[in-house]
C-alpha cells in the first residue's frame, strides 16, 4: 500500500492555534495512518517549526521538514481539495499575495474596533488595498477558495487522495497536547534557561493581549497594584504601550520585560501584532520566535500567573494565555519540552 499524507499549514495565526491545529492532524494523521507533514511558514512563527522544536520521538510519522523537492513529490500525487492536485506549491504564492495587502486592512480595520478614528488618508488607502486585495485574490486564487476556510478533519477520514491538504486556522486548548510530541532543540532550550535565570525562582507573571484583540489592560492592572507589591513580575506583551502602562500602574512592583523589537504604530499609540510578521527579515522572525518562547517557559514557571480577556465580538481569553496556564499546571511537560530530565 502507498504511503499517504497530510500535509498541515497553519495559516496565519498564533502560535497556541498552530499548536491546536498540528494537534488536529495528528490525531487525523493516527486514524488514517497517512504521514503528517508540518509547514508552520504561512502561520505566525513565519519560519519552519524544524528551526525551534524537534520529535520527542524520531520514530514517529511525522516530518518537520518540508522542502521544494518533497512539494514536487507532493505534486505528482492527488490531493484534496482536487483544486490543488499538482499546485500545492502555489498556496505559498496566494498566500503571500494575499497577505501582503491583507495586513494594512486588517491593522486599519483593528483600529475602528477600538475606537481609534483613522485619517483620511488611512481611509482613503484603505479603500484602495481592499480594492487591490480583491482584484488579486480573485485572478490568483478564483479556484481555490478552500484556501481560507476552516475545515472540520472528521469529515475527510475516509478520502482516497493521496495528500489531504490541511491549511486552517482556529484555537482551543487541545495545544497542549500538540506540544508532548516535542521539544525544544538543544541550543533554543539554552538561549530559554539562559535568560530565565535573570527572573530568579521567585516571581510572578501577567500576559496580556492588546494588538490585534482589544483589552481593557488598565483596569486590569489596576485591580492588580496592591496584590503585586513588593513582587517581580514578568511582563508577556507584544504591545509596547502596555509595557509602558504597567511600568506606571504597578509603580510598586518591579517589572521585567525580557528585550522585544516591538512593531510599533506610533500614530495610533499601540503595536502590531508579533504574529504578522511575514515580511521581515529571518534574523527578526526568528528572535520574535524566541521571545515567545521565552515567555511561554516564563508563564509555565511562574510563582502566580495572571491575564486578561480579551474583547471581540465576545469576550474571550487569549489563546496563548490558556496554553501558558495549562503548561503552567504541568510541571512535567514543562521539563520535557525544555529537554531536562
Amino acid at each position: 500500500m502507498s504511503l499517504k499524507y497530510i500535509l498541515c499549514i497553519p495559516n496565519s495565526c498564533g502560535f497556541n492555534d498552530v499548536m491546536c491545529k498540528i494537534n488536529e492532524a495528528y490525531l487525523f494523521s493516527k486514524k488514517t495512518n497517512r504521514k503528517l507533514i508540518i509547514d508552520t511558514r504561512l502561520s505566525g512563527l513565519a519560519d519552519h517549526l524544524s528551526n525551534y522544536l524537534e520529535l520527542n520521538d524520531l520514530s514517529a510519522n511525522i516530518d518537520l521538514n518540508l522542502n521544494e523537492k518533497s512539494i514536487q513529490y507532493l505534486n505528482t500525487l492527488s490531493c484534496f481539495p482536487n483544486e490543488f492536485t499538482g499546485k500545492i506549491n502555489f498556496i505559498y504564492p496566494i498566500f503571500k499575495s494575499y497577505n501582503k495587502y491583507e495586513t494594512f486592512s486588517y491593522n486599519f480595520i483593528n483600529n475602528k474596533n477600538k475606537g481609534i478614528k483613522n485619517s483620511i488618508l488611512d481611509t482613503f488607502k484603505y479603500i484602495i488595498i481592499r480594492i487591490i486585495a480583491a482584484i488579486k485574490r480573485r485572478t490568483i486564487a478564483k479556484d481555490f477558495k478552500f484556501l481560507y476556510k476552516n475545515v472540520n478533519l472528521e469529515l475527510l477520514l475516509n478520502r482516497k487522495e493521496d495528500v489531504i491538504l490541511f491549511h486552517s486556522m482556529g484555537g482551543g486548548e487541545s495545544s497542549i497536547e500538540a506540544l508532548k510530541l516535542f521539544k525544544l532543540k538543544k541550543n533554543i532550550s539554552k538561549i530559554i534557561i539562559s535568560r530565565l535565570l535573570e527572573l530568579s525562582v521567585d516571581y510572578d507573571a501577567i500576559h496580556i493581549r492588546n494588538t490585534d484583540i482589544s483589552t481593557k489592560y488598565e483596569d486590569f492592572l489596576k485591580s492588580k497594584h496592591d496584590e503585586l507589591i513588593g513582587r517581580r513580575v514578568l511582563l508577556c506583551s507584544d504591545d509596547f504601550f502596555v509595557v509602558q502602562s504597567a511600568k506606571e500602574i504597578l509603580n510598586e512592583s518591579e517589572i521585567f520585560c525580557f528585550n522585544k523589537s516591538y512593531n510599533l504604530n506610533l500614530n495610533k499609540k499601540r503595536s502590531n501584532a508579533t504574529h504578522l510578521q511575514w515580511n521581515l527579515s529571518e534574523s527578526k522572525i526568528f528572535a520574535n520566535n524566541i521571545d515567545i518562547f521565552v515567555d511561554l517557559i516564563g508563564i509555565a514557571k511562574s510563582t502566580n500567573f495572571y491575564y486578561t480577556n480579551v474583547y471581540n465580538s465576545t469576550v474571550i481569553v487569549s489563546g496563548f494565555s490558556k496554553l501558558g496556564e495549562n503548561l503552567k499546571n504541568n510541571k512535567q511537560l514543562v521539563n520535557n519540552f525544555l529537554g531536562i530530565l
